[in-house]
């Protein structure tokens, strides 16, 4: 555990398990800040405080927060970056499912939010959503984790403009593709073992798992994080990821759709 000084800032990181989280977490504490990982395994660190927290779970959350405040009496930013995956069709995958992801990626993150606000407010603090590469472009057999990271763009944009006047800064990052814990241990709906896209979707899932494998791991995305939480004016909107990723963006916008879902498609299929 990290001792705490009256100049210290405090951060809650979500989802600080594995991937970019205990990226975040491991540098922020690295450059001083008090750092509290949360997550539901809560696995030990030595770098930065242990928080056992459900963000699926109102009261998980709120016990979450009111023990910062008791530890700390402040909570100067919150980086949520918890998140579930899910693969499989919109057609097949159960409702049940694709409300659990909704539950998890888009109303976790309002959730812990909304809790930490009125500290956010007093410290005139900040809030980093992590979105995704996702959040922008819809792909196939990832359409619920595409939806709820939407959700994330669209509510960060709101929060941005609600909180200005308070001082308290908002920014939602994208993420281009890294190899995390998340990319290695992808959700797979069990509708998929058979029915109308079960070929596709095997193609899909072996092309994918190859893909990811060249990934780079997320350091460059935590090193984001720490320039914009110390930063006075950050921007609402950052993307990062390989350049070609940047160029995916770019071709959506100035190419016609059915020219760029053939290209998505070769690439993905």
């Amino acid at each position: 555990m990290t001792s705490t000084t009256q100049d210290s800032r405090v951060v809650l990181v979500t989802g600080a398990s594995s991937g970019i989280g205990k990226c975040c977490a491991e540098r922020l504490a690295g450059a001083g800040w008090r750092v509290f990982g949360a997550s539901r395994s809560a696995p030990a660190a030595e770098r930065y405080d242990v928080l056992r927290m459900d963000i699926a779970d109102d009261e998980a959350v709120e016990r979450g927060v009111a023990h910062i405040l008791a530890t700390c009496g402040r909570i100067d930013a919150i980086v949520n970056n918890a998140a579930v995956n899910l693969r499989g069709s919109v057609e097949d995958v159960p409702m049940a499912e694709g409300r659990e992801i909704m539950e998890i990626n888009y109303f976790g993150t309002l959730r812990v939010c909304r809790a930490a606000l009125p500290a956010l407010r007093a410290r005139k603090g900040s809030i980093i959503n992590i979105g995704s590469f996702a959040g922008s472009i819809g792909t196939q057999f990832g359409g619920h984790y595409a939806a709820s990271k939407y959700a994330v763009q669209g509510v960060t944009e709101s929060l941005r403009r609600e909180l200005a006047p308070f001082g308290v800064r908002v920014t939602n990052i994208s993420p281009g593709f890294f190899r995390t814990g998340m990319s290695e241990n992808v959700v797979v709906s069990d509708s998929m073992q058979d029915g109308a896209y079960a070929e596709r979707f095997s193609r899909f899932m072996k092309n994918a798992d190859k893909f990811m494998k060249n990934m780079t791991t997320p350091e460059p995305v935590a090193a984001l994080v720490q320039e914009i939480l110390e930063s006075r004016n950050p921007k609402g909107y950052y993307f990062i990821g390989p350049a070609y990723q940047r160029a995916v963006l770019l071709a959506k916008r100035l190419l016609p759709q059915t020219a760029f879902e053939a290209i998505m498609d070769r690439v993905l299929e």
